[in-house]
Protein backbone atom coordinates (compact mmCIF):
# COMPACT_ATOMS: atom_id res chain seq x y z
CA UNK A 1 0.00 0.00 0.00
CA UNK A 2 1.50 3.33 -0.99
CA UNK A 3 2.04 6.34 1.24
CA UNK A 4 -0.12 8.41 -1.15
CA UNK A 5 -3.03 6.00 -0.84
CA UNK A 6 -2.79 5.96 2.97
CA UNK A 7 -2.52 9.76 3.00
CA UNK A 8 -5.65 10.13 0.87
CA UNK A 9 -7.57 7.55 2.91
CA UNK A 10 -6.78 9.24 6.23
CA UNK A 11 -7.32 12.78 4.93
CA UNK A 12 -10.78 11.89 3.60
CA UNK A 13 -11.61 9.89 6.74
CA UNK A 14 -10.67 12.78 9.03
CA UNK A 15 -12.81 15.09 6.89
CA UNK A 16 -15.82 12.82 7.29
CA UNK A 17 -15.26 12.50 11.03
CA UNK A 18 -15.09 16.30 11.37
CA UNK A 19 -18.51 16.49 9.68
CA UNK A 20 -19.79 13.79 12.05
CA UNK A 21 -18.41 15.82 14.94
CA UNK A 22 -20.24 18.94 13.80
CA UNK A 23 -23.48 16.91 13.61
CA UNK A 24 -23.00 15.48 17.12
CA UNK A 25 -22.53 11.91 15.90
CA UNK A 26 -19.04 11.60 17.39
CA UNK A 27 -20.26 12.81 20.81
CA UNK A 28 -23.09 10.25 20.68
CA UNK A 29 -20.64 7.46 19.81
CA UNK A 30 -18.38 8.60 22.64
CA UNK A 31 -21.20 8.49 25.17
CA UNK A 32 -22.03 4.94 24.02
CA UNK A 33 -18.44 3.78 24.72
CA UNK A 34 -17.52 3.26 21.08
CA UNK A 35 -14.04 4.76 21.48
CA UNK A 36 -13.19 2.29 24.23
CA UNK A 37 -14.42 -0.56 22.02
CA UNK A 38 -12.26 0.56 19.10
CA UNK A 39 -9.26 1.47 21.25
CA UNK A 40 -9.20 -0.69 24.42
CA UNK A 41 -6.10 1.18 25.64
CA UNK A 42 -8.45 4.04 26.57
CA UNK A 43 -9.75 1.90 29.44
CA UNK A 44 -6.38 2.41 31.18
CA UNK A 45 -7.01 6.17 31.52
CA UNK A 46 -8.51 7.58 34.69
CA UNK A 47 -12.07 8.90 34.32
CA UNK A 48 -10.82 12.50 34.38
CA UNK A 49 -8.10 11.89 31.76
CA UNK A 50 -10.53 9.96 29.56
CA UNK A 51 -12.93 12.89 29.76
CA UNK A 52 -10.20 15.22 28.43
CA UNK A 53 -9.31 12.80 25.63
CA UNK A 54 -12.93 12.44 24.57
CA UNK A 55 -13.43 16.20 24.74
CA UNK A 56 -10.65 16.49 22.16
CA UNK A 57 -12.39 13.89 19.97
CA UNK A 58 -15.64 15.88 20.16
CA UNK A 59 -13.97 18.89 18.56
CA UNK A 60 -14.14 19.19 14.77
CA UNK A 61 -10.87 21.15 15.01
CA UNK A 62 -9.13 17.98 16.30
CA UNK A 63 -10.10 16.01 13.20
CA UNK A 64 -9.45 18.89 10.80
CA UNK A 65 -5.95 19.24 12.28
CA UNK A 66 -5.35 15.52 11.81
CA UNK A 67 -6.51 15.83 8.19
CA UNK A 68 -4.20 18.82 7.65
CA UNK A 69 -1.28 16.84 9.05
CA UNK A 70 -1.95 14.07 6.55
CA UNK A 71 -2.55 16.46 3.67
CA UNK A 72 0.72 18.26 4.42
CA UNK A 73 2.95 15.19 4.60
CA UNK A 74 4.60 16.07 1.28
CA UNK A 75 5.49 19.69 2.23
CA UNK A 76 6.69 18.44 5.64
CA UNK A 77 8.89 15.89 3.91
CA UNK A 78 10.35 18.58 1.63
CA UNK A 79 11.10 20.76 4.66
CA UNK A 80 12.81 17.85 6.36
CA UNK A 81 14.93 17.14 3.28
CA UNK A 82 16.08 20.79 3.22
CA UNK A 83 17.13 20.44 6.87
CA UNK A 84 19.57 17.73 5.82
CA UNK A 85 21.99 18.24 8.71
CA UNK A 86 20.72 19.16 12.15
CA UNK A 87 24.17 18.99 13.73
CA UNK A 88 23.91 17.65 17.27
CA UNK A 89 20.40 18.99 17.84
CA UNK A 90 18.74 16.43 20.09
CA UNK A 91 15.91 14.61 18.34
CA UNK A 92 13.84 11.67 19.53
CA UNK A 93 11.78 9.44 17.27
CA UNK A 94 9.23 7.18 18.93
CA UNK A 95 8.24 4.51 16.47
CA UNK A 96 5.17 2.36 16.97
CA UNK A 97 5.22 -1.35 16.41
CA UNK A 98 2.18 -1.18 14.15
CA UNK A 99 0.55 1.75 12.47
CA UNK A 100 -2.75 0.04 11.72
CA UNK A 101 -4.01 -2.83 13.82
CA UNK A 102 -6.83 -5.29 13.28
CA UNK A 103 -10.16 -3.96 14.54
CA UNK A 104 -12.98 -5.99 16.03
CA UNK A 105 -11.60 -9.29 14.78
CA UNK A 106 -11.06 -8.07 11.21
CA UNK A 107 -7.64 -9.19 10.11
CA UNK A 108 -5.66 -6.51 8.29
CA UNK A 109 -4.48 -9.23 5.89
CA UNK A 110 -8.00 -9.53 4.48
CA UNK A 111 -7.95 -5.88 3.46
CA UNK A 112 -4.25 -5.52 2.73
CA UNK A 113 -1.24 -7.56 3.79
CA UNK A 114 -0.03 -6.40 7.23
CA UNK A 115 3.52 -6.08 5.90
CA UNK A 116 2.36 -3.64 3.21
CA UNK A 117 0.79 -1.49 5.95
CA UNK A 118 4.07 -1.38 7.86
CA UNK A 119 6.25 -0.37 4.91
CA UNK A 120 5.02 3.24 4.54
CA UNK A 121 5.50 4.01 8.24
CA UNK A 122 9.30 4.34 8.06
CA UNK A 123 8.92 6.23 4.79
CA UNK A 124 6.67 8.75 6.52
CA UNK A 125 8.42 9.45 9.78
CA UNK A 126 11.39 7.45 10.89
CA UNK A 127 14.29 8.69 8.77
CA UNK A 128 14.86 11.97 10.63
CA UNK A 129 17.26 10.33 13.11
CA UNK A 130 20.00 10.16 10.50
CA UNK A 131 19.97 13.97 10.20
CA UNK A 132 21.21 14.61 13.74
CA UNK A 133 24.20 13.32 15.69
CA UNK A 134 22.14 13.64 18.86
CA UNK A 135 19.21 11.45 17.83
CA UNK A 136 17.58 8.56 19.60
CA UNK A 137 15.11 6.11 18.07
CA UNK A 138 12.79 4.34 20.49
CA UNK A 139 10.55 1.47 19.41
CA UNK A 140 7.37 0.95 21.38
CA UNK A 141 5.23 -2.09 20.69
CA UNK A 142 2.22 -0.90 22.71
CA UNK A 143 1.59 2.34 20.84
CA UNK A 144 -0.38 2.73 17.65
CA UNK A 145 0.79 6.16 16.54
Amino acid sequence: MSVGLLKTFFTVSFGFVSIGTALGIVRLLGSLGTFELIKPELNKFSAIDLQYVKKSFYSARHWLTMGQEMWNLDPSGRQLRVANNLGNLPTIGIKSQTFLRPLLGIKAGKLAPQTSLRVPRPAMCCTSGSRSGGSLQIERDKTSR
